[in-house]
């Protein structure tokens, strides 16, 4: 279990976070992963979401690894779809590890559809 608190200057929101993970590594650098993860809050209202997420990866040279998955989503009455594509590059020097990851994904729900583009940078020293 995982303990929550985000805010900022309109609201402050806390909650706990279940989340049940599986990883299963394969031949020839395939893994397997899957969530199942709900989200609480401590005020009303107390339910927020679920999300079931199953995806694989494989990693295509040693500092590189392409993934994909599907999530589905269930929030209030709405349930929702997300494709998702990574890409992962991390270079390692020294004493300094870099990473880079370029993720799309798309939601699909009855109400609304949007693609986002993501791109994340790490330094481990």
């Amino acid at each position: 279990m995982l303990f929550g608190l985000s805010g900022n200057a309109q609201s402050l929101n806390a909650g706990w976070l279940p989340t049940i993970n599986y990883n299963i590594g394969l031949k020839r650098g395939w893994k397997i992963n899957g969530k199942l993860e709900s989200r609480f809050n401590f005020q009303s209202p107390i339910y927020g979401l679920t999300d079931l997420q199953v995806g694989a990866a494989v990693k295509t040279r040693p500092n590189q690894s392409f993934s994909a998955a599907y999530l589905m989503r269930h929030e209030e009455s709405l349930l929702s779809h997300r494709f998702i594509q990574q890409y992962t590059l991390v270079n390692k020097f020294r004493s300094l590890s870099f990473g880079q990851r370029f993720r799309a994904d798309q939601t699909l729900n009855s109400s609304n559809q949007t693609f986002r583009l993501r791109y994340r940078m790490t330094f481990i020293l």
